[in-house]
């Protein structure tokens, strides 16, 4: 029968493949969770606990070598509140997801990584005399805000502010509005007074995703493929115009019968190739055989 080949089966082994933002999600997620575990079995806090020296960044960390904290500290979050993580899955999801339309998996993937990095050197630059200590994934989440912005910058959005009410914005004013908290918060309360909130790192995120941004927009991603720019114009290059060999001959009408099979080969070469196809010579046939007909 038509249903027993092997071609009229569904397939019903293939999976939906799990995207990379949910997996991130994820990751973050499970990190939170196991953070919490560790600190509730060693009875410790954060900046006392191992997790401290060898994953959260820090200038004693980085100057004893472990650099790979500049990335690791994204997988830890504040051990007081559930908001710190919140607020940066939210972040993540809403921004990541419009990233991920626009751009791809592979520009959201990257721009988390180059942002955080980012993030981190800027915040070593303030406080490389300090002992400070910085976790989340906050400034990984600026840096999708700033490709999201960057790329759209005009077209307008819907926030929550705090998350009841809602206020449309054009993302350009969004990106500005966040660049100068940053900034006031970093010059007027992280450097004088050592606020809880790291500014810079969300400062040096934003500055990680404004510099991706500038590779994306000429077609190049964090490893130098190319990629489809989606910033170029498009040139619709329209097909090219079938070529009709005009004949070069002038038509002699003696009477109605050959005028109106004359007139039927016209309309039928109008019908093929168009109006534009015909020659003078043949546009005069069709005015004099208005003339004619009606007599």
């Amino acid at each position: 029968m038509l249903y027993d080949r092997p071609y009229m089966k569904a397939d019903y082994s293939t999976k939906k493949r799990l995207g990379v933002l949910p997996w991130v999600l994820i990751i973050l997620i499970g990190a939170y969770i196991l953070e919490k575990i560790f600190l509730t079995i060693t009875n410790m806090r954060l900046e006392q606990s191992a997790l401290m020296l060898n994953i959260a960044l820090s200038t004693e960390a980085f100057k004893s070598g472990k650099i790979w904290t500049l990335f690791t500290y994204a997988f830890l979050h504040d051990d007081n509140t559930i908001f710190h993580i919140l607020s940066n899955l939210l972040g993540i999801f809403f921004i990541g997801r419009m990233v991920v339309k626009i751009f791809g998996e592979k520009v959201f993937l990257d721009t988390l990584i180059i942002s955080t990095i980012t993030g981190g050197l800027v915040y070593l630059l303030f406080h490389f005399s300090s002992n400070g200590l910085v976790v989340g994934a906050s400034a990984a989440a600026m840096g999708l805000l700033a490709v999201f912005c960057l790329a759209r910058p005009d077209e307008h959005i819907t926030l929550l502010l705090y998350f009841i009410i809602p206020i449309t914005l054009k993302p350009k004013w969004v990106l500005w509005g966040t660049t100068a908290i940053s900034l006031m918060g970093l010059l007027f309360t992280e450097i004088p007074r050592g606020s809880g909130i790291a500014h810079s790192a969300h400062l040096g995120g934003l500055v990680g995703g404004f510099i991706y941004y500038q590779m994306i927009s000429k077609g190049k991603t964090l490893k130098g493929f190319r990629i489809k720019n989606p910033f170029g114009k498009t040139t619709a290059t329209p097909p090219p115009k079938p070529k009709v060999k005009r004949p070069n001959y002038t038509v002699n009408i003696e009477s109605k019968d050959k005028m109106r099979k004359e007139v039927d080969r016209i309309l039928d070469k109008i019908n093929t190739h168009g109006f534009g196809s015909l020659t003078i010579e043949e546009r005069r046939v069709l005015d004099q055989a208005k003339d004619l007909l009606k007599k």
